[in-house]
């Protein structure tokens, strides 16, 4: 027996110390709940527990994302319904207006009520808002950059990969002018009264207009403008164009401005025709049983054709002189696209505009080279995922009325109806495919929300599996821990008793 150490107490003791240890571990586990409360626990299911914890965290808010889009798009589908349902008037009335029995001055009542619809379009797509972004007036649609100045891209598809692109584009002719310079033959010189010689019919783009004996020049020129009003072709008298050419032209909104339009003067001014359509085949066809009535009215040496390019918002005409003489007047060109596809079937529309106005040019293209960077897009990026890239790109179309092509709705002319009902038409059926667009967006992000639901879900399962505590289990090893450090308290104290025995030996 040995006095100076006592083996078993140190045995009893160091036993004793590390079932305490064991146990202060399963109290921690069963007041936290948890089975990792520290690094050491488990260092690989601690760095495994907190990279499924911030996958779970990230799935919850992207959840959160794509409902935030399926509001975002019940917003933009509201106002699209709004704009459906305006069309459909729109083309009620233009069917309304086609009918014969409405007089003219029914047409230009049903034109009002036409133009108040259209600003209603514009004000819905202008106030539809979400969190103070505006969602329909093209901002979310997809961008491209061009290097040519006179070259706007309007839109491209969602199928556009960014790169450049050198596109070689052709822009048909728009407008059509017909109007005679020439300084011997392009002067109006009629009889005020119409002599019998001069009396005839004029007849432009086939509406008839009877030109009769004892017309002075003023009801001649209101027989003309309000003929060439229902044949859409708009008439001005210009001063002393005997010289005058049409040569450039600058961006500018005043309308008619330095022109007369209420009568001509014989000897100093002519007369311009100017079509109120456009589109590559618009013409202003001018024809008379009496070749002495074109001559009065300086029409008798022009081409009876003519058509001018367009520049997609309105343009300026300028005529001017080597004699300082320079007026003005606007034509309307509301600028029918260019659709380009490349081989890839990507497609992109494009509005051309030139460098210069020529005089007045027969049914010519005007075409460019084109550099085209498709650099970026301006869609709405919606986070539906816990990691980079996993995102939902949202394109909401620009549904103004120019983007729909129906700022310039004309409910007087026949030509005019029928153009406006077939521009209606393309109208709807853009906001249809708008609305089915949005509809499988709304599709997609709740579906992706459901998923997101599901897998986050799953997470959460793997992630208990190596958190949390099993409660059962862990009570039972408590338990055993407990009686363990009991036996090992009453062995210790017995141990420590055991020197006792040296004395009595000793005595």
């Amino acid at each position: 027996m040995k006095l100076t150490y006592n083996i078993s107490a140190i045995i009893a003791n160091n036993q004793l110390k590390s079932t305490e240890n064991q146990l202060t571990k399963s109290t921690e586990r069963l007041s936290s709940g948890y089975k990792i409360n520290n690094a050491s626990d488990a260092p690989a299911g601690l760095a495994i527990s907190q990279k499924l914890r911030d996958q779970i965290r990230g799935l919850d808010n992207a959840s959160q994302n794509s409902l935030d889009g399926v509001s975002v798009l019940e917003s933009a589908d509201g106002a699209l319904e709004e704009i459906n349902t305006i069309l459909q008037r729109m083309r009620e009335l233009t069917i309304q207006a086609q009918n014969e029995t409405y007089t003219q001055e029914d047409r230009e009542n049903i034109q009002v009520e036409v133009d108040s619809l259209t600003k209603e379009i514009d004000r819905l797509v202008s106030d539809t808002e979400f969190n103070e972004q505006t969602l329909l007036n093209g901002n979310l649609s997809y961008r491209a950059f061009t290097d040519s100045p006179s070259v706007k891209v309007d839109a491209y598809s969602s199928s556009v990969i960014a790169q450049d692109y050198k596109l070689t584009v052709t822009k048909a002719p728009e407008k059509a002018i017909v109007m005679n310079t020439s300084s011997t033959t392009g002067k109006v010189n009629l009889t005020s009264p119409v002599t019998a010689a001069e009396a005839g019919t004029i007849t432009i783009n086939g509406v008839d207009i009877e030109i009769e004996e004892g017309d002075t020049a003023d009801e001649v020129y209101t027989k003309l403008r309000d003929g060439a009003k229902i044949a859409d072709v708009n008439l001005f008298s210009v001063a002393d164009s005997s010289v005058a050419a049409l040569n450039t032209y600058t961006s500018d909104t005043t309308d008619s401005a330095g022109y007369t339009v209420t009568s001509f003067a014989n000897g100093s001014t002519s007369l311009l025709f100017v079509s109120e359509e456009y589109g590559s085949d618009t013409h202003v066809n001018i024809s008379s049983d009496n070749t002495a009535l074109l001559d009065a009215l300086g029409l008798g040496a022009l081409a009876t054709s003519g058509s001018i390019s367009q520049v997609g918002v309105d343009a300026e005409v300028t005529l001017d002189t080597t004699s300082g003489f320079t007026k003005t007047a606007t034509y309307y060109a509301d600028g029918d696209n260019v659709t380009v596809t490349d081989r890839n079937g990507f497609e992109m529309n494009i509005s051309v505009d030139g460098d210069t106005l020529t005089r007045m040019t027969d049914d010519s293209t005007l075409s460019a080279d084109v550099n085209i960077e498709a650099t970026g897009m301006g869609a709405m990026i919606l986070q539906v995922g816990a990691s980079q890239g996993q995102t939902i790109d949202i394109v909401l179309p620009d549904v103004s009325v120019n983007a729909l092509g129906i700022d310039n709705l004309n409910m007087i002319g026949a030509e005019g109806l029928t153009r406006s009902l077939d521009a209606i038409d393309g109208a709807l059926s853009k906001i249809m495919t708008a609305r089915s667009t949005v509809g499988t967006y709304e599709n997609r992000l709740e579906g992706t929300s459901s998923s997101i639901d599901t897998t986050s879900f799953n997470l959460e399962e793997a992630y208990s599996r190596i958190m949390d505590t099993d409660m059962a289990e862990e009570m039972t090893n408590y338990t055993k821990l407990n009686v363990i450090s009991q036996a090992g308290t009453s062995i210790l104290a017995q141990a420590n008793d055991k020197p006792q025995t040296v004395l009595q030996l000793l005595s």
